[in-house]
């Protein structure tokens, strides 16, 4: 076990996938920083879906936001506290409940238990690509809406969320759809786009009053874009906001 200095932030990391995530925070995701370090200041309420070991977290309430972070999987919300606390972050919230488009339990299915992984899933075995995957280890989770937590004042209503839950985007948002259409909505919501179900983001989205205001790639997906794949075909970040701020932000 090590910690990684980048930049301002310390990260504690007990495997390479940890350093890794640690050492690539500014490179992996370069148009995600981008975002944050835009948007991210005292007042502003920020929903780290899929927070894994607290990279993104860890930004946002060092430059000012109250954070709430959530991650159903235990080995990253383990190293997510551990992060939290080095980093002095006092307005984080942990909440390791997955968040569902209803309420119950649910089997989370881990396709690694090694903190700082991706791919495990609830209620299901298919990974975010669709196909199937045999899990490692089955957890009964409770799963809860987003709608649900604000409803009873668990959680205050965000002004801004970061959604990346490798192809369960659009099961979350249809869990709040009663925050995204409330009288003040979230400003901006970055959600992770899969090809599979790129449309059906965008249309659920689209008639809940939200436009695409920008979308950015990964470091892979940079490279997909340079060998010539078409961009739909990519899994990318897209910035949705309520219909109208796309044209203030852009001076229209």
């Amino acid at each position: 076990m090590r910690d990684v200095q980048v930049g301002e932030y310390t990260f504690r990391c007990e495997n390479r996938i940890e350093e890794w995530r640690a050492e690539t925070l500014f490179t992996k995701e370069e148009g995600t920083i981008r975002w944050l370090l835009a948007e991210c200041r005292p007042g502003e309420v920020f929903y780290d879906i899929g927070a894994n070991i607290g990279l993104y977290t860890v930004v946002a309430a060092t430059h000012g936001a109250m954070v709430y972070a959530f991650e159903p999987h235990v080995g990253n919300a383990r190293s997510l506290l551990q992060n939290i606390q080095l980093n002095r972050c006092e307005q984080v919230q942990v909440i390791t409940s997955a968040l569902h488009w209803t309420s119950g339990y649910l089997p989370f299915h881990y396709a690694s238990q090694k903190p700082g992984s991706s791919g495990s899933q609830l209620g299901h075995t298919q990974s975010e690509t669709g196909q199937e995957f045999v899990p490692m280890v089955t957890e009964l989770k409770h799963g809860v809406t987003v709608d649900e937590l604000v409803g009873q004042q668990v959680i205050l209503p965000a002004t801004l969320i970061k959604l990346d839950v490798d192809g369960n985007e659009l099961m979350i948002l249809r869990g709040m759809s009663g925050l995204i259409t409330a009288s003040r909505p979230p400003r901006s919501i970055q959600v992770e786009v899969h090809p599979v179900d790129r449309m059906a983001i965008l249309n659920f989205m689209g008639d809940r009053g939200y436009t695409v205001s920008e979308r950015h790639y990964t470091a892979i997906g940079k490279r997909h874009l340079a060998d010539g794949v078409p961009p739909d075909e990519i899994t990318h970040n897209a910035i949705f906001v309520p219909w109208g701020l796309d044209r203030v932000a852009q001076g229209g």
